[in-house]
């Protein structure tokens, strides 16, 4: 008889674990919205980011990357993600980024150290930066692509997508986890997956389990076409101050990067910035992309991003509750890492070696801060801190 994993959340992650997942196991996908990847896997960027602050964060942005160099044949047709190339800058603190650049270096990426920036003075103006790094391989992704390509697979090994099916509560037996209640049927597998994002902890909530997921909320502008635009940029991020610039259909997508906590009390995590974000922003691309302007913004939203205190992925088995799986905490790095976290994930589930991330620094039950520091400014020195616990919990 198959084993029988029930994974909740059709977003990036939950798709790639699926996918991942062999066809000797029975897997069901069990999403509350209408179609598969609608809630934080729409709401991103699409860049794949390697050089990360976290070591797990690289790693598994790394093994994203290798997937997209050589891509699965359901993938044929599509194009997921396409070398553009991205510009890493640092405004204040030269050090920030040193053990990353010295990571990806280790494993053979290529990373520049670029002394003048005289080809980007169109939109960066005459800023000086302390640090800049070029890494030319780095990829923008299509969300869209990418999934088109999960549920090809998915349909092709059979698994099963149950949508407009809201987990309500978990079901337990003793210390295991047996499935979920939606609120008119019970869903048993033998291992159940959180991989719903902003929603993941309060699920483990219904059986009084805390793992400390904290949901904040981003916004990103997209100016539409615009004059600065041209063909073959990179992407730009500048990470000490928090703001990002990806050329995308002919304008840019555009993010300062700020956080606030934001418990979801509904299912859908869409919203609209406030005048602060969008006051925020305009105050840093006058300053570091002067090229940029928002005189008129063709489309904008914000997003759930959701964060352990200690910003790094929570994966694996709840050593609490037997049966109970996480794939969550990916932070502002969904899309970068959602293919290795379902390489992972499946393998850990079927039992199969996985030699390149240890999986003791990314589980569930590791000490974690009830207090920590999020960026409301998206500055990495301009901390503001909060307690890790939801409201129904404290």
């Amino acid at each position: 008889m198959k084993q029988r994993i029930l994974i909740v959340g059709g977003g990036l992650a939950g798709c790639s674990i699926a996918w991942h997942l062999s066809e000797d196991v029975d897997v069901c996908i069990v999403e509350s919205g209408s179609a598969l990847g609608g809630e934080s896997s729409t709401q991103n960027a699409g860049m794949l980011r390697r050089l990360g602050e976290d070591p797990y964060e690289r790693k598994l942005a790394q093994r994203s990357h290798l997937f997209l160099e050589k891509l699965h044949e359901d993938w044929n047709g599509l194009e997921p993600g396409r070398k553009t190339g991205a510009l890493m800058l640092l405004a204040q603190d030269p050090h920030h980024l040193e053990d990353g650049v010295s990571h990806l270096r280790a494993i053979g990426a290529a990373v520049e150290e670029l002394r003048e920036l005289s080809s980007f003075r169109g939109l960066l103006g005459q800023q000086s930066f302390c640090k800049a790094y070029f890494l030319p391989n780095e990829f923008s992704c299509a969300p869209e692509a990418l999934m088109k390509g999960f549920q090809r697979g998915i349909q092709r090994k059979n698994h099963t997508t149950l949508l407009n099916t809201r987990a309500v509560r978990l079901l337990v037996e003793g210390d295991r986890v047996i499935g979920v209640d939606t609120g008119d049927k019970h869903l048993l597998a033998d291992k159940v997956v959180l991989a719903a994002g902003a929603w993941s902890s309060g699920l483990a909530l219904t059986i009084g389990l805390h793992r400390a997921i904290t949901p904040l909320r981003r916004s990103i502008f997209f100016t539409g076409a615009h004059p600065a635009h041209r063909a073959n940029l990179p992407w730009f991020w500048i990470d000490d101050i928090g703001i990002y610039a990806r050329p995308y259909q002919g304008g840019f997508l555009v993010s300062p990067c700020d956080e606030r906590v934001d418990w979801p009390t509904k299912e859908s995590s869409w919203g609209h910035p406030e005048a602060w974000q969008e006051q925020l922003l305009q105050e840093k691309l006058s300053r570091y992309f002067p090229g940029i302007t928002l005189s008129s913004c063709e489309k904008t939203w914000t997003g759930l991003r959701s964060f352990a205190a200690d910003r790094r992925p929570m994966l694996g088995e709840d050593p609490d509750c037997q049966g109970l799986w996480w794939a969550t905490g990916l932070g502002g790095f969904g899309l970068s890492c959602s293919i290795g976290v379902g390489e992972a994930l499946s393998s850990w589930l079927e039992q199969r070696p996985c030699a390149w991330l240890d999986p003791r620094p990314v589980n569930p039950g590791r000490p974690l801060s009830r207090k920590w520091l999020m960026r409301p400014d998206g500055h990495i020195h301009n901390g503001e801190l909060i307690d890790s616990h939801p409201p129904s919990f404290r």
